[in-house]
């Protein structure tokens, strides 16, 4: 039996939070529309072990931490490092989170909700534990040793953990392009260095494209999902023509220009990561890329059952659920929010059918 470590943001897990309302091992339990890639592991390679450490708004620090913590466990458990193997989905590199120690709780009072958390119900006090992780799960309560608070794509009225404040002062003094690259690339050679040193198998990919100027120059932190001079709005040029930033020209080029960003990135081993390539398109595409690409409207399928349905994105679900997923509802749908949510459980299936598989049966 290999034990599969897989970890990210809500593109791996975003139906609980570890040492909040789950465990990395409870992930099968979440509904099914809300299934990601290391469900479909679990389910299409039965005879593994899969442990998931994604959580929502993950940033890449956390998501290089929580490799740390679960390859430790198996190891000082006595499981060979030559059976486990280990899937990253890095998040956005712009993403952040900081630690919040039980003494500066005290200091600041920066509790969730209280010192010993006993009105805390993670299930329903969403708003005290959104942008918080506490995946240690030797506990008591919530934060008795600390929790990191995470930024999200800042912004964050909902959330009600008070020392979210810190990231008001952060954007305004420290956050930029080269700062957070270089913390990017010191997460990715923590986890490569970590495997490399135990003789364990890796794998990773990105959640987008995480290389390119055109993710990184946009106020919105994403580019522009359609040809500048289109009358066309984005949602139809991704669900009519597939749509992607054409990043071919400007991927690597120019963003690794700082010499404190460049010396890491050099260090980087690319030949442990998965990326979506098409000539002349991009050579670093994420899953979002793949799930436009690989997305076939007409692959809906019968019977009716709505987690048979073929969807783009985990979210129009509630189109299939009503009865209205044709494509001009679709794009409807989506002119009205965004073109980039989180990959459907049907498409993170045939993810990994496609494109995992090579890395698990190797």
């Amino acid at each position: 039996m290999k034990y599969i470590i897989t970890t990210g943001c809500s593109f791996t897990r975003q139906g609980k939070r570890i040492g909040i309302d789950g465990t990395e091992y409870d992930f099968m339990q979440d509904p099914h529309n809300m299934k990601k890639w290391p469900n479909y592991i679990q389910e299409l390679y039965p005879e593994h072990k899969v442990i998931s450490y994604g959580c929502p708004t993950n940033d890449n620090n956390l998501i290089a931490q929580s490799v740390l913590y679960g390859v430790g466990k198996l190891l000082k458990d006595g499981v060979s490092p030559s059976d486990i193997k280990v899937i990253i989905q890095w998040s956005s590199w712009t993403r952040n989170s900081v630690f919040i120690s039980p003494e500066k709780q005290r200091e600041k009072n920066y509790f969730l909700k209280n010192i010993n958390n006993e009105n805390l119900n993670p299930s329903t006090d969403l708003d005290y534990v959104a942008h918080v992780n506490d995946f240690i799960t030797d506990k008591n309560y919530i934060g008795e040793h600390g929790y990191y608070i995470l930024s999200g794509g800042y912004s964050y009225d909902h959330v009600l953990a008070p020392a979210i404040e810190y990231y008001d002062d952060y954007v305004d003094h420290v956050f930029s392009l080269d700062e957070r690259l270089i913390e990017h690339f010191k997460n990715v050679l923590l986890v490569q260095n970590f495997c490399k040193y135990h003789g364990i198998d890796y794998l990773c990919f990105s959640m987008h494209n995480n290389t390119s100027l055109e993710y990184s120059s946009s106020k919105r932190g994403w580019p522009l999902w359609k040809p500048a001079d289109s009358p066309r709005s984005e949602s139809w040029h991704v669900v009519e023509e597939k749509y992607i930033p054409n990043t071919w020209e400007n991927d690597h080029k120019d963003l690794f220009t700082n010499p404190y960003v460049k010396f890491l990135y050099d260090m980087v081993d690319l030949n442990h990561f998965w990326f979506y390539q098409e000539e002349g398109i991009t050579k670093y595409g994420g899953i979002v890329e793949w799930t436009i690409k690989n997305y076939e409207h007409e692959d809906i399928t019968t019977p009716t059952i709505y987690k048979n349905h073929n969807i783009l994105w985990m979210e129009n679900i509630f189109l299939v659920q009503q009865g209205n997923h044709t494509k001009e509802n679709l794009i409807k749908y989506l002119d009205n929010s965004v073109c980039w949510q989180h990959t459907s459980a049907f498409m993170n299936k045939k993810f990994v059918q496609q494109e995992l598989k090579h890395f698990l049966e190797k």
